[in-house]
């Protein structure tokens, strides 16, 4: 999965969540270390909560079902980050 596809899947979520979520969890999910996420999630807190955590857990779902493993572990591996 690479950023155009993290960046396609967050617009279509943006109608259902309030566009305070979206650019900090686009640049969580796109950070490029997991140092940076830390950082960016150490600057939005709201990030630590259970919408942005079901948000994530629905892209890990779909990547799956796309059988696109690689987005899938990347997304598995910003989920962890969350708590």
């Amino acid at each position: 999965m690479n950023g155009d596809d993290i960046n396609e899947m967050l617009n279509a979520a943006a109608d259902m969540y309030e566009a305070i979520w979206v650019n900090p969890l686009r640049d969580f999910l796109t950070a490029g270390t997991p140092q940076a996420a830390v950082r960016v999630l150490n600057k939005h807190p709201q990030l630590r909560s259970p919408r942005a955590a079901s948000l994530i857990d629905k892209f890990i779902r779909e990547a799956g079902q796309q059988g696109d493993l690689a987005g899938k572990r990347h997304l598995q591996e910003r989920r962890k980050l969350l708590g």
